[in-house]
């Protein structure tokens, strides 16, 4: 296996990872904000 090739999936798993975990917080900011 190409170790560059498992870098780069490694890191777009982390990015899609954070990208998830900022959704969640906006997604629950939302909630708490509306009445």
């Amino acid at each position: 296996m190409d170790w560059r090739r498992t870098r780069s999936l490694s890191a777009v798993v982390l990015t899609l990872q954070e990208v998830m975990e900022l959704d969640e917080v906006e997604y629950y900011n939302d909630e708490r904000s509306s009445p």
